[in-house]
């Protein structure tokens, strides 16, 4: 395959999160599968455990990944820190959290710097009357590689139909465009959907350590959150864009003379386009509002929800004109309708929009 992991499991216990994670992210993944007869070779994992908490039943409570750098590349050392609030208190059943962080010092085995703690959620637990628990299952849907990790949680359906969320998560580096060669040392995204509402500057401010770095933090749910700008402002916010049609009326720009500017998409017609048959999709590219368009998601594209179900599968052709690098004929994605209450499509123009992640490289 192409350098990445694809883990699709079921059964994950809420309580057990973590350990499943340091499994895949780890534990079982020395090198990233590879295709030999196509002229591909082995590529070693560069992620470890920094280090971890357990409870008395051994389930991790928080873990921290260090992202390394393998000789002979560039790039950043880089540091993810997962929660597991689901063994805190029986009310957060389905709260986790992650934080970026840098500059680890050996000798006091502290940061230089660490992000806002991003809440990631897949139930609202205020919900009433559900059986769902840190027992319950999740389903898990984690694409892995030394770039990034990016995430799609399910709690179990089948316990509430309710309270059940689709919870996107990215945390890593971004894809650079071409010929900008310098985006090195603060090019970390996270980003995670949540359902409770976001923390405000002022509740960022309070927390010890304060995680407030200025007006402009980001809290990494409704806004991409990036380890460092180019003038190296830590943790700011950045916002999608994407390469689509105007949103539906109601979300879209409401001009003085021509009123909503927005498209409403026909009902059933209206996804693959007639004079293609297919789906036309889009990279999540990140932007800046003083500095600009700096790259895209690794991996993630945007898909309009509409007309597709969730975890419909998308088959992309491969240019090998414009990718020679790649060995491979065909890219399949998978699609996830994610709709937790705060992500990072809400301050975008594209309200009804989700993603899907690289799943399968057919040769």
């Amino acid at each position: 395959m192409a350098h990445f992991k694809w883990v699709e499991k079921y059964d994950v216990k809420a309580k057990r999160f973590l350990n499943f994670l340091k499994e895949e992210v780890v534990d079982n993944l020395t090198a990233y599968p590879f295709n030999a007869d196509a002229g591909e070779t082995a590529e070693n994992n560069v992620w470890t455990v920094q280090s971890s908490e357990t409870d008395t039943d051994g389930n991790i409570t928080s873990i921290i990944f260090k992202r390394g750098v393998a000789d002979g590349q560039v790039g950043k050392v880089f540091y993810v820190k997962f929660f597991n609030e689901t063994l805190a208190s029986d009310s957060t059943y389905a709260t986790f959290s992650v934080q970026v962080l840098e500059n680890y010092n050996e000798g006091t085995s502290t940061f230089g710097n660490a992000g806002p703690v991003a809440k990631y959620q897949c139930a609202n637990e205020s919900i009433a009357n559900t059986e769902r628990s840190k027992e319950s299952a999740l389903h898990v849907f984690l694409n892995i590689t030394n770039k990034r990790l990016a995430m799609v949680i399910v709690a179990d359906p089948v316990v509430n139909f309710n309270d059940y969320r689709k919870s996107f998560m990215y945390a890593g580096e971004i894809v650079t465009f071409e010929g900008n060669v310098d985006d090195i040392d603060g090019n970390v995204l996270l980003t995670a959907g949540c359902v409770n509402v976001e923390p405000t500057m002022a509740q960022l401010q309070s927390k010890t350590p304060s995680e407030y770095f200025g007006v402009y933090t980001s809290p990494g749910n409704n806004t991409f959150q990036m380890l460092g700008t180019k003038s190296g402002v830590r943790f700011q916010k950045h916002y999608p864009a994407f390469i689509t049609q105007a949103p539906k009326p109601g979300n879209a720009f409401v001009d003085s003379v021509l009123g909503d500017t927005g498209l409403e998409l026909e009902a059933q017609g209206y996804q693959a386009s007639r004079w293609t048959d297919k789906y036309h999709l889009s990279p999540i590219y990140v932007a800046h509002p003083y500095e600009g368009y700096r790259g895209h998601l690794f991996d993630c594209i945007s898909v309009i929800r509409h007309n597709i179900l969730h975890m419909d599968k998308l088959i992309i052709d491969v240019d090998v004109c414009k990718y020679p690098d790649k060995k491979w004929k065909q890219e399949v994605f998978r699609y996830f309708d994610i709709n937790t209450e705060q992500n990072f499509y809400k301050l975008s123009p594209n309200q009804g929009t989700a993603v899907a992640l690289l799943a399968e490289v057919r040769y």
